[in-house]
């Protein structure tokens, strides 16, 4: 398993098709998620969620299983409002030490239905549009 760089927070030799992915648009927000892996369940909190992926914020403190190792395979769960993702598999991208029990996670989904896909990016481009009007 890779080890994430203390320099970046992210995974060495990414392969060039990431980047490209991490242009989808990211609708930012703040709610509870629950994530697991084979040997562990934890809370975390969702920060924003994009049609590739997904940053999360969690406590150290309710993760038994820490540190998660870079690229590791991880489920999770959340709904934001008339999204319900009930089960999508993520791959850990990038870890980000906000203090000494908080850490910021990216992660990539690796399985995520297509309809779900679809329903998270027409949702960060209406949060988009909406935001553009503001301004």
């Amino acid at each position: 398993m890779a080890t994430i760089s203390s320099e970046t927070g992210r995974l060495p030799n990414r392969p060039a098709s990431t980047a490209s992915i991490r242009r989808e648009l990211r609708e930012s927000t703040v709610v509870p998620i629950r994530m697991s892996t084979d040997s562990s369940e934890f809370p975390a909190v969702l920060i924003d969620v994009s049609a590739s992926g997904l940053r999360a914020l969690v406590d150290t403190r309710f993760a038994d299983f820490w540190p998660l190792p870079a690229g590791a395979e991880v489920d999770v769960e959340f709904y934001v409002d008339n999204i319900e993702v009930q089960r999508a598999t993520l791959i850990l991208v990038r870890l980000t030490a906000l203090s000494r029990h908080r850490y910021e996670l990216g992660f990539e989904f690796l399985k995520l239905d297509d309809e779900l896909r679809l329903a998270i990016r027409a949702r960060a481009s209406k949060a988009r549009a909406v935001k553009s009007r503001r301004h």
